[in-house]
């Protein structure tokens, strides 16, 4: 499709989107660029093929097979450690938004569709964001108060 094509395509809205951000990853596959947190993270084009097949398929557990297929686009029958060295470099480069992918323990990987850092639920996050006054211990303060 020539860039003119694409133009109009993004105009009528038929193009899937450049840019996609989930929770502090962005990745803009028109500059082929990725950023962590807004700081731009260099990766190589296997580990960029890797992100973009996790994005892709955000939210969703991929066995390293899988893996294997969409990436590396090989039907390997071995057991290799190929993806999981590739997914701790990824991480690596990833740093503080690392917790973005996940190991899903007897599967393989999986991107998290959410934002929320490991170790905190979404109901602690839904408490943390909630202003002050509304807060249940604020509650039963006053309930004991009044």
């Amino acid at each position: 499709m020539s860039s003119h094509a694409e133009a109009l395509g993004e105009i009528a809205g038929t193009v899937p989107p450049r840019r996609v951000s989930v929770g502090p990853v962005t990745m803009d596959y028109s500059t082929r660029r990725v950023y962590s947190s807004d700081d731009e993270v260099r990766l190589s084009p296997l580990e960029y093929r890797l992100l973009e097949v996790l994005l892709e398929y955000r939210g969703d557990s991929l066995s390293r097979r899988e893996l294997l297929k969409y990436v590396w686009e090989t039907e390997a029958e071995i057991e290799t450690r190929t993806v999981d060295m590739h997914v701790a470099r990824l991480r690596s480069k990833l740093g503080p938004s690392a917790y973005m992918v996940e190991t899903v323990r007897g599967r393989g990987y999986r991107f998290r569709s959410d934002a929320i850092p490991r170790g905190t639920t979404p109901r602690m996050a839904d408490h943390a964001a909630r202003p002050a006054s509304t807060s249940r211990a604020r509650d039963r303060r006053d309930r004991r108060i009044g």
